[in-house]
Formats: structure tokens, C-alpha cells, sequence
């Protein structure tokens, strides 16, 4: 009995997962879409971000502990200013805008199905869109240090 009672003990005292030690697993197994940054590999996949550093010879993950809404990702693209531009896959179709260190700069939840490709110029990008079963197309210009959304064209 008093074998029974300290099992027990332990497992309440060392079964619970404390404030701050929360992980995500997710699988980047999946790879959606692909741009090169440098000597970096910079992957859109079904997990989140993953990240092959060619120079060390090792991967990173970013997932939404580090700041991603949706993990499930479509495409990726970086603009000329170094920003990597990433979709969500169906049903979480939003945008986020990611810096070189991989911190969310700027997010944008259109309510969208999904985001299937970018077209990115020099102060001017382009978001191909699905929203339910209709196709569209949305303009982001670059202002004063960041993107703000322009106009949506609708078919």
C-alpha cells in the first residue's frame, strides 16, 4: 500500500507539464514550396518553417512557438528587402511576413482559404488567393519600413 501511494505521489509531482516548457512536434516532412536566403534552404511545409543551413550542415524549425499562426504552409517567397513572405495551406489561408531572423514582422488574416503563390517586385507584392471556391488576387505596397494591403481583384 504505501508503494501504491508514493507511485502516485511521484507521478502528480513529475507527470505535469510546467508554465514554460510547452514543445510543438510537428512534421516538416512535407516540403510545399522552397527559396534560397544566402546559404540557407528555407522550406514551407506541413509543419512550419524548416531550415537547412548549408554552412553548418544543420536544420531549424519554426512552428507557433516562435510566432507562425498557422503551420500548415503553402508557399514562400522573399522579397528584395530579405523578407520571407509565407502562406497558409487550406483552410488557414493568411499571410505573414517574416524577418532574416525568422521573427514575425507582420500578419495578415484576410479570411482566406488559402494562399497559392506570390509575385513579388520591388515595393509591390502580389498574393494569389482561394477564398471558398472563388480565385483571387491581393496587392500589398511597401510604405514607410513595412507592407500594408493595397486592393483585392476578385474573378
Amino acid at each position: 500500500m504505501r508503494l501504491f501511494f508514493t507511485f502516485v505521489l511521484l507521478n502528480t509531482l513529475f507527470g505535469q507539464a510546467r508554465v514554460g516548457e510547452w514543445e510543438i512536434f510537428t512534421s516538416p516532412l512535407e516540403i510545399a514550396d522552397l527559396v534560397e536566403l544566402d546559404s540557407l534552404l528555407v522550406c514551407a511545409t506541413n509543419g512550419g518553417i524548416l531550415v537547412y543551413d548549408r554552412d553548418l550542415n544543420s536544420f531549424d524549425t519554426y512552428t507557433k512557438l516562435d510566432g507562425l499562426m498557422n503551420t500548415d504552409l503553402a508557399v514562400i517567397n522573399i522579397d528584395p528587402y530579405n523578407q520571407i513572405w509565407v502562406g497558409g495551406s487550406s483552410p488557414n489561408g493568411i499571410i505573414q511576413i517574416l524577418d532574416e531572423s525568422f521573427s514575425v514582422r507582420k500578419t495578415f488574416d484576410m479570411d482566406l482559404t488559402e494562399i497559392t503563390d506570390f509575385a513579388i517586385t520591388d515595393s509591390i507584392t502580389f498574393a494569389a488567393f482561394l477564398q471558398n471556391q472563388d480565385w483571387g488576387i491581393m496587392e500589398f505596397r511597401k510604405g514607410d519600413q513595412q507592407y500594408f494591403y493595397k486592393d483585392v481583384y476578385n474573378n
